[in-house]
């Protein structure tokens, strides 16, 4: 994870940099250990100004394996933006559907695998996320309030699919709350990375610094997506996907299309040289 370089994930465009320089509070919640992946010098850096942890909880909560469950995270941001001032930027970590998978109530699914772990993990997380946004509503600040849930990383379940096909890498993106003004399904195909020009250009601030980001609202977007595995990467676009094996040096998911393999093997010289320079 880039995040581990300290040096170059300090060069790294943020949302929260750029917000921060705009006269907003940030605040960053997780309930684990924020020393774990580096994670504390990458939100030091990204100018996140109160960062909330396993550490700001009685002991007698710290029942999950990797500290603080999800309800309690729910329940101190609520909580927060009920004081509140603002503008704000606020980001909330979950942890509780991470291995071991270890809940604090009975399992929806029978623990017999570890796919029904993990089910019943997202079964508990999903709850208590229902249970904020209920509650949430009922505030004054609901109606001024951009909520955007977004994963940080696909999945191995549930399902046996092969782990370097794009299904395993699909994720959710929601924009949820009072500021919305229109419902609908935007199905343009993009990435984690493109959160950050597409949020930024509907609040008209400048989003130059995000080179490797792109406006999903768009009308113009070239729509693509990169992801990457262990030892390779993929390459998604409407047309097709191509997936690259760098130990076997051979394509694994290769659409009959020359346009494609360029701009998979163009991105991806890009990204590493994006990463090489910082």
């Amino acid at each position: 994870s880039i995040i581990k370089h300290t040096v170059k994930a300090s060069k790294l465009p943020s949302i929260s940099n750029v917000l921060h320089s705009k006269g907003y509070s940030t605040a960053f919640y997780y309930g684990g250990d924020p020393d774990f992946a580096n994670i504390r010098s990458y939100l030091y850096n990204a100018s996140f100004k109160s960062i909330i942890t396993q550490d700001d909880f009685p002991k007698s909560l710290r029942t999950a394996d990797w500290g603080v469950h999800d309800e309690h995270l729910f329940k101190r941001l609520l909580t927060d933006l009920d004081s509140a001032s603002a503008p704000y930027f606020k980001v909330l970590f979950t942890l509780s559907s991470h291995e071991p998978y270890d809940i604090p109530e009975e399992p929806v699914f029978p623990a017999t695998t570890e796919e029904n772990k993990y089910l019943s993990s997202v079964s508990y997380t999903d709850k208590w996320l229902g249970w904020f946004f209920e509650q949430a509503k009922q505030r004054p600040w609901f109606d001024n309030t951009l909520f955007v849930l977004i994963a940080d990383h696909g999945h191995r379940y549930p399902g046996a699919t092969r782990y370097y096909k794009p299904e395993k890498f699909a994720i959710p993106m929601l924009w949820l709350g009072g500021a919305i003004d229109t419902v609908g399904v935007n199905s343009k195909i993009g990435g984690q990375t493109d959160l950050a020009r597409t949020l930024l250009n509907q609040m008209e601030i400048s989003a130059s610094d995000f080179i490797l980001s792109k406006n999903l609202l768009s009308e113009e977007v070239d729509e693509f997506a990169y992801y990457a595995f262990n030892d390779g990467f993929g390459y998604v676009e409407p047309n097709g996907v191509f997936v690259w094996d760098h130990v076997g040096q051979r394509a694994v998911i290769d659409t009959p299309n020359d346009s494609l393999r360029h701009n998979a093997f163009s991105y991806f010289s890009y990204y590493h040289k994006y990463f090489l320079g910082l």
